[in-house]
């Protein structure tokens, strides 16, 4: 991903994995040559009791991103537009 997107310098990591799994992507990342690596739960609201508003957070920041990568994880969501 890093030499596909040489302007690239940051990464965000929207996840709600145990720390363990944080720490060792934060590293990962790190060493293939991101200038930052930020995990949303753990750098821009860990003191937030409100998980709901670390989900908005973290869905904004995946609109206005300049690539998000998804890891195909989770319930499938199908949305039929043709019915109204």
């Amino acid at each position: 991903m890093r030499k596909n997107h040489p302007l690239l310098k940051q990464v965000y990591i929207l996840t709600d994995a145990d720390d363990a799994f944080t720490e060792e992507m934060r590293m990962w990342l790190s060493s293939e040559g991101w200038d930052k690596v930020w995990v949303g739960k753990r750098d821009l609201y860990p003191d937030w009791d409100d998980r709901e508003l670390g989900v908005a957070v973290d869905m904004e920041i995946a609109r206005r991103a300049g690539v998000f990568v998804g890891n195909g994880v989770g319930p499938p969501i199908h949305t039929n537009l043709s019915k109204s």
